[in-house]
């Protein structure tokens, strides 16, 4: 998944459209050629550029695999998380009773139920109860830490009341205009999600309370010395196996699976998933691409478990059972997990090209 800038991927922690970060990383590696590996011969290099068609390889990063637009066709669209129009009646009924919900002045989004300063809305988007003014301490003051703040104060703090831990939820998206049509269902696979148990902006809140890092280490690639040859052939492979997926993100991928209601369309999705996972599992892999490669490779991992949860709870016709809910939010935590460490072997890819 690329990104617009690194300024960007530091503060939203968030890698949108990843044809551009691979045009990006291409045109290190043309670097890498004359630097890194600059020991090699003028015919050496000469022979590895014929054996290389670096403007197809371009053209085809700068396709977009849904429509084929050229990235100067393609305009960006910034959508603030606070203004997604999502406010999910599931959400709404673990808190209000029929009477309030038919109330927009006690359960409306606008309204502030609890007085503390936190709109419902802000309380859904923030984890927090709306009918308690400090959700994290409960009032308490006795625990270290708590000191009798109510939600909004620490969220005006960049503390989650729901977890005391550092707010990172990122505050806006940015989608291709041309995609911006997941927007019109938005409301309806937020909603199916929270039924099951999954309230979205609550995945990264919860995704800093796990570590999965012991899995990801335990993922066996193989690998491969980084060179010009072997960095190109990779990302020529990389191109290939994840057409039709490089450009999503949590976003996208969460609205696309809740959106999926049948046995067949569960299954089409798990084995779109495996198939990806199979591929990178199968592919020699440069050495500074390691970390990004065995992140994808445990991100196709664990959104084939959610897929799979999913359709036995479809199955057992258990959606809606407090254990299927539990473990529903626990593997959509850790999708959110692994797309946050995805972002960050990214960036760390573009660091280490343009420095070299």
């Amino acid at each position: 998944m690329a990104k617009k800038s690194q300024k960007n991927l530091t503060e939203k922690n968030k890698i949108v459209i990843a044809v551009f970060l691979t045009i990006a990383i291409l045109t290190g590696v043309i670097i890498l050629s004359t630097t890194l590996f600059s020991n090699k011969s003028s015919d050496e290099s000469t022979s590895n550029s014929d054996n290389v068609d670096k403007e197809a390889i371009i053209k085809k990063l700068a396709q977009s695999s849904q429509s084929g637009l050229q990235p100067q066709e393609v305009i960006n669209q910034t959508i603030q998380l606070s203004d997604l129009p999502v406010y999910p009646i599931a959400w709404q009924e673990k808190f209000f009773k029929l009477t309030e919900r038919n109330n927009e002045l006690v359960a409306g989004p606008a309204a502030d139920y609890d007085k503390d300063g936190l709109s419902n809305k802000e309380e859904y988007f923030q984890g927090s109860d709306p009918t308690n003014p400090d959700t994290l301490c409960d009032g308490k003051t006795d625990d270290a830490n708590c000191q009798g703040k109510n939600d909004s104060e620490n969220v005006k703090q960049g503390i989650s009341p729901l977890t005391g831990l550092q707010i990172d939820t990122p505050k806006e998206f940015v989608i291709k205009r041309q995609d911006v049509h997941i927007l019109d269902n938005i409301q309806d696979t937020f909603e199916t999600a929270a039924r099951e148990g999954v309230d979205f902006p609550t995945l990264y809140i919860l995704a800093k309370t796990i570590d999965l890092s012991s899995e990801l280490d335990a993922i066996k690639v193989i690998e491969q010395k980084d060179s010009p040859d072997t960095v190109l052939n990779y990302i020529k492979l990389r191109i290939e196996f994840l057409e039709g997926f490089s450009e999503q993100d949590e976003l996208t991928s969460f609205s696309e699976i809740y959106s999926l209601n049948t046995i067949s369309q569960l299954d089409q999705a798990k084995e779109k998933y495996v198939g990806f996972k199979e591929k990178m599992q199968n592919a020699p892999v440069p050495e500074s691409y390691i970390p990004s490669h065995k992140t994808y490779i445990l991100l196709f991992e664990k959104l084939s478990n959610l897929v799979e949860l999913r359709k036995e709870g479809l199955i057992n016709k258990t959606l809606l059972n407090e254990d299927f809910r539990d473990g529903n939010k626990s593997k959509a935590v850790e999708v959110v997990w692994t797309f946050k460490k995805l972002n960050e072997a990214e960036a760390k890819i573009e660091f280490v090209e343009s420095e070299g």
